[in-house]
C-alpha cells in the first residue's frame, strides 16, 4: 500500500491545489518525465502546452512523455533571442 504525501502549512493540511516547493535546475544531458519536468520548472499545464506550441520538444514513448534537458535549454535560448530582437 502506498502512502500519499499531503503538503502542510504550519502542521495543518494545505489548501487544495497547493504544492510543496520542488523547483530544481534542469540539467543538460538528462531526461525528465513530463510530470517531473513540470514540478522542477514550476510550469503548469497551460504553460507547458504553450511552450510545446512555441517549440519545446517533448518526446513521446507509448503513453509516456519526456523532456530532454538539452531541448529545454534550446527552447530557452529561442525565447532569449526573440526577446533581444524586440
Amino acid at each position: 500500500m502506498s502512502s500519499k504525501l499531503v503538503p502542510t502549512q504550519n502542521g495543518k493540511p494545505a489548501a487544495a491545489g497547493v504544492q510543496p516547493s520542488t523547483l530544481a535546475p534542469i540539467e543538460r544531458g538528462c531526461i525528465y518525465p513530463l510530470s517531473v519536468f513540470s514540478a522542477r520548472t514550476g510550469l503548469g499545464g497551460w504553460a507547458l502546452r504553450k511552450a510545446r506550441r512555441d517549440g519545446l520538444r517533448v518526446v513521446k514513448v507509448g503513453r509516456c512523455k519526456f523532456v530532454r534537458g538539452d531541448d529545454f535549454a534550446a527552447y530557452l535560448e529561442t525565447l532569449e533571442s526573440e526577446a533581444s530582437d524586440s
